[in-house]
Protein backbone atom coordinates (compact mmCIF):
# COMPACT_ATOMS: atom_id res chain seq x y z
CA UNK A 1 0.00 0.00 0.00
CA UNK A 2 1.22 3.23 -0.76
CA UNK A 3 4.43 1.28 -2.47
CA UNK A 4 6.14 2.62 -5.82
CA UNK A 5 5.99 -0.37 -8.37
CA UNK A 6 9.43 -0.29 -9.14
CA UNK A 7 10.84 -0.61 -5.97
CA UNK A 8 10.58 -3.77 -4.03
CA UNK A 9 8.26 -5.00 -1.30
CA UNK A 10 9.65 -3.99 2.35
CA UNK A 11 12.31 -2.01 0.89
CA UNK A 12 12.17 1.65 2.20
CA UNK A 13 14.62 3.24 -0.48
CA UNK A 14 14.94 3.29 -3.73
CA UNK A 15 17.47 0.65 -4.05
CA UNK A 16 16.68 -2.30 -6.81
CA UNK A 17 14.27 0.81 -8.64
CA UNK A 18 16.99 0.50 -11.47
CA UNK A 19 18.31 -2.17 -13.25
CA UNK A 20 21.37 -2.71 -15.55
CA UNK A 21 20.45 -3.94 -18.63
CA UNK A 22 21.17 -7.42 -19.65
CA UNK A 23 23.60 -6.57 -22.16
CA UNK A 24 23.59 -10.29 -23.65
CA UNK A 25 20.25 -10.89 -23.31
CA UNK A 26 19.70 -10.12 -27.24
CA UNK A 27 21.64 -10.14 -30.07
CA UNK A 28 21.59 -6.64 -31.85
CA UNK A 29 22.26 -8.38 -35.35
CA UNK A 30 19.11 -9.96 -34.80
CA UNK A 31 16.88 -6.74 -34.17
CA UNK A 32 15.18 -5.42 -37.31
CA UNK A 33 13.72 -2.12 -35.49
CA UNK A 34 14.16 -0.22 -32.30
CA UNK A 35 11.16 2.29 -31.48
CA UNK A 36 11.55 4.54 -29.00
CA UNK A 37 8.45 5.74 -27.63
CA UNK A 38 10.55 9.07 -25.51
CA UNK A 39 13.27 10.80 -25.25
CA UNK A 40 15.04 8.77 -22.19
CA UNK A 41 15.12 5.66 -24.24
CA UNK A 42 17.38 7.48 -27.17
CA UNK A 43 20.29 7.41 -24.41
CA UNK A 44 20.64 3.57 -25.12
CA UNK A 45 21.36 4.29 -28.85
CA UNK A 46 24.77 4.71 -28.70
CA UNK A 47 25.52 1.50 -27.54
CA UNK A 48 22.75 -0.49 -29.11
CA UNK A 49 24.08 1.25 -32.88
CA UNK A 50 27.92 0.88 -32.45
CA UNK A 51 28.86 -1.41 -35.79
CA UNK A 52 30.61 -3.68 -33.85
CA UNK A 53 27.67 -4.99 -32.50
CA UNK A 54 26.02 -5.88 -35.71
CA UNK A 55 22.59 -3.98 -35.46
CA UNK A 56 21.95 -2.95 -39.12
CA UNK A 57 18.37 -2.02 -38.50
CA UNK A 58 15.99 1.07 -38.39
CA UNK A 59 15.54 3.00 -35.34
CA UNK A 60 11.80 4.31 -35.23
CA UNK A 61 10.46 8.03 -33.16
CA UNK A 62 8.55 10.85 -33.63
CA UNK A 63 10.19 14.10 -34.93
CA UNK A 64 10.10 15.71 -31.29
CA UNK A 65 10.86 12.58 -29.53
CA UNK A 66 13.98 12.84 -31.49
CA UNK A 67 14.24 16.23 -31.26
CA UNK A 68 14.13 16.54 -27.40
CA UNK A 69 16.23 13.00 -27.18
CA UNK A 70 18.90 14.89 -29.53
CA UNK A 71 19.35 17.92 -27.64
CA UNK A 72 19.44 15.71 -24.32
CA UNK A 73 22.21 13.47 -26.08
CA UNK A 74 24.38 16.26 -27.22
CA UNK A 75 24.00 17.81 -23.22
CA UNK A 76 24.92 14.66 -21.85
CA UNK A 77 28.12 14.86 -24.26
CA UNK A 78 29.27 17.76 -23.21
CA UNK A 79 28.64 16.79 -19.14
CA UNK A 80 30.78 14.32 -19.96
CA UNK A 81 33.49 15.91 -22.02
CA UNK A 82 33.69 18.44 -19.31
CA UNK A 83 33.55 16.18 -16.28
CA UNK A 84 37.15 15.42 -15.10
CA UNK A 85 35.96 12.00 -14.02
CA UNK A 86 35.19 10.98 -17.08
CA UNK A 87 38.83 12.00 -18.79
Amino acid sequence: EGQHPAIPHGSDTAEGMFHTAQLGAVDPATVDCIIITNFHNMQALPYISRRALGFNGVVLATEPTAQIGLQLMLQLADHVASSPHCA
